[in-house]
């Protein structure tokens, strides 16, 4: 496999307990945060299928 400048992994054994859960998740959104989401997630739909 080639190297380039785009992609580049590494494959690495770990034990279960090297694995520390991200603090945070579960992600939270608020109200405004989901409304905006939902509007935003429509207009991209809405774009999508014009091309």
């Amino acid at each position: 496999m080639s190297e380039n400048n785009y992609f580049s992994s590494k494959t690495v054994e770990l034990m279960r307990s090297q694995i520390h859960p991200a603090d945070y998740n579960p992600r939270t959104i608020s109200d405004e945060g989901r409304k905006l989401l939902k509007r935003s997630i429509k207009s991209m739909a809405w774009w999508a299928a014009l091309s």
